[in-house]
Order: structure tokens, then sequence, then C-alpha cells
């Protein structure tokens, strides 16, 4: 996500006339991944508490969430649209100054709909907010926390039906963009701007909420057939099939359905990543990484913007490697500050909320 956000930001700066295939597809294909993995999490966790516990907290689940996601969630809010069009003369590139100016006007709607937590409306259909751009993820992650813990609650019991269920969802979700998308594209002569509005924001959520399907998929089968999973995922020859697979789908070549195949790819993918004999992912660098990671997410666009802006200034033919060698330990060390000294405070809390705990 941090080199494809760097190549879109030189691209927006006029320092590069365009980026390549693999680059365009690079960034939403780790945001698909992120989402599979993501609801992979939710969903096993929430069937080892049903499990642990014989229920479900519903209020619990929405405590955890909220602490884990808002406060960093809304100090970037802060930053991005009362901080960043103050700054960005002084240390922002030209273009990005430029940019804010024009789409100012916009923010107060902006920052509304960052506020009701559908950063993903604002998204696609206003200006962009400078260093808030990846918010909109965020919305897509809300709007599923919604309804998802009262759905595996209600299907706690039947786990069979639960997969059917998701399969179905699955499904339906595929086809629906269809749908959304003729609606948007003005095929019905009766569709207004306020459902073509409506069917951009359905087309977005459904796309997205597919991968999600496909997480709670792998979850609930790795919670009931763990002993099929390691006899066939744990294996060298699968790992190498899949990460074939995976360069296959990031690569960009052509291929029936190839959402749908990518996203089952990001599945298998999570699947083998839960063997506890893998020692790369035991590594202490890794395991802090994957600790600081939201706050990796959520500053790595900030970073790229004040390298960019002062590399300009000082060496404009040295941009490139200003980029790739200070922007991302930039973003880690605004991570690290965050989490130790802001985030932390909240997590401590959401643990007393916590049934079953998340490694």
């Amino acid at each position: 996500m941090v080199i494809f956000h760097i190549e879109a930001k030189k691209v927006r700066c006029g320092l590069q006339p365009d980026v390549t295939n693999f680059i365009k597809l690079l960034g939403p294909d780790s945001l698909y991944l992120f989402f599979v993995l993501s609801s992979f999490l939710l969903t096993y966790l929430l069937l080892v508490e049903a499990k642990t516990s014989g229920d479900i907290s519903v209020k619990n689940f929405y405590v955890r969430r909220a602490l884990k996601i808002w406060p960093l969630y809304l100090l970037i809010i802060g930053i991005v649209f009362f901080v960043v069009p103050i700054i960005s003369p002084m240390l922002f590139h030209p273009a990005e100054t430029a940019y804010i100016a024009k789409a100012l006007p916009t923010y107060p709607t902006s920052f509304i709909m960052f506020l009701c937590m559908v950063p993903n409306l604002a998204h696609l259909i206003l200006p962009q907010v400078i260093c808030g751009v990846q918010c909109w993820s965020l919305g897509i992650e809300e709007q599923f926390y919604l309804f998802w813990p009262v759905l595996v609650k209600s299907l706690r019991k039947r786990p069979i039906l639960m997969c059917t269920v998701f399969g179905a969802g699955l499904f339906i979700t595929y086809f629906g963009v269809s749908f959304c998308r003729d609606i948007f594209s003005g095929s019905s002569s009766q569709a207004d701007d306020a459902l073509k509005i409506l069917a951009m924001f359905g087309t977005d959520l459904v796309m997205n909420l597919r991968y999600m399907l496909i997480g709670a998929i792998a979850a609930v089968a790795f919670f009931l057939k763990k002993d099929l999973v390691a006899r066939f995922l744990y294996t060298p020859f699968a790992r190498v099939a899949i990460l074939t697979l995976l360069v296959t789908c990031i690569s960009g070549m052509r291929m029936p359905y190839p959402n749908l195949v990518c996203g089952m790819v990001f599945g298998l993918l999570v699947l083998t990543l839960t063997d506890e004999n893998l020692k790369l992912l035991k590594s202490p660098l890794l395991v802090y990484l994957g600790t600081i990671s939201y706050g990796l997410y959520m500053y790595h666009l900030l970073a790229i913007n004040l390298v960019i802006g002062q590399a300009v200034k000082v060496s404009p033919e040295y941009v490139n490697i200003a980029l790739y060698t200070a922007a991302l330990p930039l973003t880690i060390v605004m991570s690290v500050v965050s989490y130790e000294l802001f985030e932390k405070q909240f997590l401590r809390l959401k643990d007393k909320f916590s049934t079953v705990k998340s490694s």
C-alpha cells in the first residue's frame, strides 16, 4: 500500500507520467487481502467466544471495535481536516497545496461524512481529503461491523447453515454489483442523482463485502476442520501453489471472474498462515509491526506528503530516493509514537471487554 501511494503521489505531483499496471493493482489487492484477513480474524474470534462462553456478547464486540478503531480514526480526522490545510503551504508539494485549496469548500460536508463513519461515501462523491483518503476502507469495515456479530451470533449453533448463508451472500454480492452499476450508469430512465449516488455507494460496499465473506467462510472452515486445513494447506507444495496463484492474481493476468478468484486465493493464503510452526510469523519485529499496523496504514499518507514536499525543495532529482528511504521509516516512527503514547491507553480498556484474546 505504501508503494502504491508513493507512486500515485508522484503522478499527482507531476513527477512521472503514470504508474505500471502492477502498481495499479498492488494497492487495491493489498486492501482486498486486508478485508479477507480482517473478516477471518473477527469471525474466528467470535466463533471461539461462542464455544468458550456459550454465547457472543454483541455489546462487548462493539465496544472492542470502538476502542480499537475510533481513537486513532478521530485523531486522523482532526489532523487531515484542521492541521493539514494549515501546514500544507509550508510542508507539502505545491500541487497538493493547490488541490487542498480547491477542495476546501467541500471539507465541511466531508467532515460530517467522516464523523458519521461513511468516509467511503465522501470518497466517491466529493474531492479527496488529502492524507485522509485511506479512511474509506475503515468506513467499509465499520459498516460490516454493524450487522456481522448479530449474524454470527444468530447462526453460531448451526455452522453448516452459517457457511451456506455466507456462500449465498457471496453469490448475491458478486452479481449484485452488476445491478448497482446498471443504476449508476443511468440505464434506467428514472434514475435521478440521489439514486445514482446510492447505487455508487452500494456498488462500492458490495464489491468489498464479498472479500469479507470469503474471509468469513475461511474462518468457519478453519474453526470446524483445522485438521483438514493443516493436512492440505500446511505443505510446501500447497504454499508454492498458493504463492504462484497469488502472483498471477496481482500481475493482472486475464482470467475468468478475477475478483472472485483473487479473493479465494487470499482466503487460502490466510489459511496457510494459521500454521503455528511458521517461524517467520513469530519474528519479534514482524509481530510488533503487526501490532502497529493500524497506525502504519493511517499515517503513511501524511508521511509521504511530508517527505515529497521537502525532497522537492531540497533536491528534485533525488525525490525517488528520498521517498523510498524516508517515507516508510517516518511512517514507522509516527506509528510507534502514536501506539505507545496514545492508542495503547484505549487498547488496555479494550481487553476488559474481551472473552478471547486475539493474537
